[in-house]
């Protein structure tokens, strides 16, 4: 299936047309289907193999849908930089059953957490579709092969920067080849690609800028929460909190004392209490503390397999 799926992004590519459709993750919002040219995607495709110094014939995996900006951009480095590409279905170990190491492959986090031993036989793993948690974070960086974190959005055509996850400057994002940030009065990053068509694009991730084309991701924009005055960043305290054996995120519900109280939901079937976390609560400051903690069965993900906060916050309601 993935194969006439992957041979049909070829084939439109490779057609007379000058664009194509992508449809966006809907990890943020509502999906939506945006028209990208053609001459945009062949750009984004060589900064990426000049990034990471691919050359023809260098072995390349698919093992992501097709039908995000994701899947669709490694079909398009693999024409573009001559690449060889194999492709297979989508799983949590995609090349657990395959011979062949490989010169590049992207995966989504969860694939890489269930990949970690065969994870040196990927000479260069770019990692996208959404934060690393901390855990897994310690665990690659001791690993000797190039790993890298993406940024970017299906408006950016994939990635426009990339941290190395075990270097010493791992928190930090570089630029592609080509790329201009600053940020605007709220804090959140702005991206200026001319290559790319992207001009002035103002995104809702809040960044700390550290020298031209290099910065710092904070979190979301609107998923502060604001509990009496104070600013609390949940992503920033997910990572302070790290792995607990659970997939956990931090969000804010109104409250009629503070304005929005911090909150911890928790994918699990049985009900947990303050006690279960006391060792990842006492590397938290006073008011970084969740106030509740919320379990739900299961997380509403993206079909790209990201988290959807959103919709799984609304099952508390429920």
């Amino acid at each position: 299936m993935i194969e006439q799926e992957a041979a049909l992004v070829r084939k439109r590519f490779l057609d007379e047309t000058d664009y194509m459709e992508v449809q966006t993750s809907g990890s943020t919002g509502q999906p939506r289907f945006i028209k990208i040219s053609k001459d945009h995607m062949q750009a984004s495709a060589r900064m990426t193999l000049d990034f990471l110094r691919l050359n023809k014939g260098d072995k390349t995996l698919l093992c992501m849908s097709p039908k995000h900006i994701g899947g669709i951009m490694m079909i398009i480095r693999a024409v573009e930089g001559g690449l060889n590409l194999s492709v297979t279905e989508p799983s949590a170990r995609p090349i657990e059953t395959l011979k062949d190491d490989f010169d590049l492959v992207a995966m989504v986090p969860y694939q890489v957490a269930a990949s970690l031993d065969e994870l040196p036989r990927i000479k260069k793993l770019i990692i996208g579709g959404g934060p690393i948690n901390p855990g897994l974070e310690e665990k690659l960086n001791k690993l000797p092969n190039e790993i890298y974190h993406t940024y970017g959005m299906t408006e950016t055509i994939s990635h426009i920067a990339m941290r190395k996850v075990n270097s010493p400057d791992k928190e930090v994002f570089h630029t592609l080849p080509g790329i201009a940030v600053s940020q605007d009065h709220r804090g959140c990053l702005v991206v200026e690609a001319p290559r790319l068509g992207v001009h002035k694009l103002i995104t809702n991730d809040q960044i700390e800028l550290c020298g031209k084309g290099k910065f710092i991701w904070l979190g979301r924009y609107d998923n502060i929460v604001n509990s009496a005055g104070i600013k609390l960043h949940p992503e920033g305290i997910e990572k302070k909190m790290g792995s607990m054996g659970y997939h956990y995120f931090l969000a804010g519900l109104p409250d009629p004392r503070f304005g929005e109280s911090l909150i911890m939901v928790v994918e699990s079937k049985e009900k947990l209490t303050h006690n279960h976390f006391e060792s990842a609560f006492k590397k938290l400051g006073k008011y970084e503390i969740p106030k509740r903690i919320i379990t739900i069965s299961e997380f509403v993900m993206t079909e790209s397999g990201k988290l959807n906060r959103r919709e799984t916050l609304k099952l508390i309601d429920q």
